[in-house]
């Protein structure tokens, strides 16, 4: 997922920044270079810090968190908040989170495939396709993942019985 912004101040740099929605690496580029991530602080601090360089010379430090219900982490700016996309809508949220549902029917199978499912359903919600589109697509991943929940669970039934 890229994510194309710009600080909120006069003179601000086209920064863009680069998820994996899979694995959660995170990069981030200023004017087409890459910033080097700061290493962390300590063991559990799982904000992400940059050093930004601005054209007059002067730096601003970026720390970004990840939010667990969002793929779009949460962005301060020296301390102020910044946000990196429009949030999105509850209605766009209760559709795409359908395949949680997948948790209470299949268990640990279940949970597996409907957070992968949902992760599918977020990504796919905050393309910039037409909102019935994006709608439809969330529908179909989840029904294609309710059908792989149920194949996966026929094929431990069918492994494990006698």
């Amino acid at each position: 997922m890229k994510i194309d912004f710009r600080f909120d101040e006069p003179h601000s740099p086209q920064l863009q920044l680069h998820r994996s929605v899979w694995t959660g690496r995170t990069r981030l580029y200023v004017n087409d270079q890459e910033v080097i991530k700061e290493p962390k602080r300590g063991a559990l601090d799982a904000a992400q810090l940059f050093i930004v360089p601005m054209p007059d010379g002067t730096e601003r430090h970026l720390t970004l968190k990840n939010r667990f219900y969002d793929l779009i982490p949460e962005a301060q700016v020296n301390g102020r908040g910044l946000a990196l996309a429009p949030a999105l809508k509850s209605w766009e949220y209760a559709v795409a989170c359908i395949p949680m549902i997948f948790l209470f029917w299949g268990g640990l199978i279940g949970g597996g495939v409907g957070v992968v499912a949902t992760m599918a359903n977020l990504s796919t919600m905050r393309s910039k396709r037409p909102v019935a589109l994006r709608v439809g697509l969330c529908l179909c991943l989840t029904v294609a993942a309710f059908g792989l929940m149920v194949l996966l669970a026929g094929l431990v039934h069918l492994a494990l019985a006698d």
